[in-house]
């Protein structure tokens, strides 16, 4: 079975190299982030804690200021610090019978900030565009 998943996962990544086609962005979405918009979702996610090791409770005494001076660096440069791009696979078995690789759920945990990034630009995201009525799945409901 690990043969199976080392093929899989160990592979190391190409890095994009690619400029971004165009300078300026017309949603506003690669602005840089605020303390107003990093501040709602800074205890996001309560979830597993990544290979950075910052789980909610430890990232809370971090000055939101340095949080989003951090985030910003990575969004003005195109750039993540090594700790970010880091993730942990763990393999969640789908039925109790463990036949095959096939049968698990590979789940990939990445770094506590770099979730927080992520859901400030999903918010963004989903600011800007409008979704199609049949496409709710991801979205805040009442």
């Amino acid at each position: 079975m690990a043969e199976f998943w080392s093929n899989l996962y160990s592979t190391p990544s190409v890095e994009d190299t690619r400029m971004p086609c165009c300078t300026e962005s017309k949603l506003g979405i690669d602005n840089v982030l605020s303390i107003d918009e990093v501040h709602p979702v800074r205890n996001f996610p309560k979830s597993a804690m990544g290979p950075d090791g910052l789980t909610v409770a430890n990232r809370r005494p971090l000055p939101l200021c340095k949080i989003v001076e951090l985030m910003n660096s990575w969004l003005v440069s195109g750039r993540y610090s090594d700790a970010a791009k880091k993730a942990r696979t763990v393999l969640i078995p789908k039925v109790p019978e463990l036949s095959s690789p096939s049968v698990f759920r590979p789940i990939t945990i990445s770094s506590g900030l770099l979730r927080v990034l992520n859901k400030c630009l999903a918010n963004r995201i989903l600011n800007a565009v409008k979704c199609h009525e049949s496409q709710t799945g991801f979205l805040k409901q009442d």
